[in-house]
């Protein structure tokens, strides 16, 4: 993130500015950059593989209580870059 700002403020003001001294002013104020994560593919799917029948028919309302139930698949991260 220190070179971005760094070529901001050489765009803005025209002073030399060095990527180190920016770095190090980040640090001291306590400012740090975004670090965007990348997507996790957590599943390749089977092209062959049949599909799962659409026993609800995508008509979620239930009539009475314990007549449907549906459910979706939620991946969540434990211990850094496993899957549960």
């Amino acid at each position: 993130m220190p070179p971005r700002i760094t070529a901001e403020l050489r765009d803005d003001d025209g002073r030399a500015v060095n990527h180190k001294r920016v770095a190090g002013i980040m640090r001291t104020i306590g400012i740090e950059g975004v670090r965007l994560r990348r997507r996790h593919r957590t599943n390749v799917p089977d092209p062959a593989a049949a599909k799962a029948p659409d026993l609800i028919g995508r008509d979620f309302p239930a009539g009475a209580p314990n007549t449907k139930y549906v459910g979706d698949i939620t991946y969540l991260p434990i211990g850094g870059k496993k899957f549960c």
